[in-house]
């Protein structure tokens, strides 16, 4: 039975199942190129940041060193400045220039003015605008309102 049931699945190829075939390959040839391609340019990138990582560690060395030789000069400056200080005999100090005393110049006592009073100004009377934050003035005299001859009143 099973001889049956091969023969039943196997199908003959139709006739453009060979241009799917030969389009098929094509694709998966480009496929393993566009690989290798993407490969090559991962390794050279990789390369190219850890050059650049070993150039930039390689110049953190120096200046680390460069500090560390300025270092050792200034502690060896400091011991041949300690080793010249105790072998310096003990000198004895020069005496410091004589001060001269500061002459003061006389002063003349002030001479008082008369004190003017001056007349008081009224300025006018001022209130906040909230609406644009500044000063107004108010009139201190009210506005005399004139009526027409028609006998109208505010009443």
């Amino acid at each position: 039975m099973e001889d049956k049931n091969e023969e039943v699945f196997e199908q003959p190829p139709a006739p453009g199942d060979d241009a799917k075939i030969k389009r098929r390959e094509r694709l998966l040839a480009n496929l393993k190129k566009g690989r290798e391609t993407a490969l090559a340019n991962r390794k050279k990138k990789a390369m190219f940041k850890k050059a650049k990582k070993q150039e930039q560690e390689d110049e953190m060395d120096k200046v680390i060193k460069q500090k560390l030789k300025e270092k050792d000069d200034i502690n060896e400056l400091r011991q041949e400045v300690a080793r010249l200080k105790a072998s310096k005999q003990v000198e004895p100090k020069a005496e410091p220039p004589k001060v001269e005393p500061k002459v003061e110049p006389k002063v003349e006592p002030k001479v008082e003015l008369p004190k003017v009073e001056l007349p008081k100004v009224e300025f006018p009377k001022q209130e906040v605008d909230p609406d644009r934050n500044t000063l107004i003035a108010i009139e201190t005299v009210p506005k005399i309102k004139v009526y027409s001859q028609l006998g109208q009143t505010p009443w």
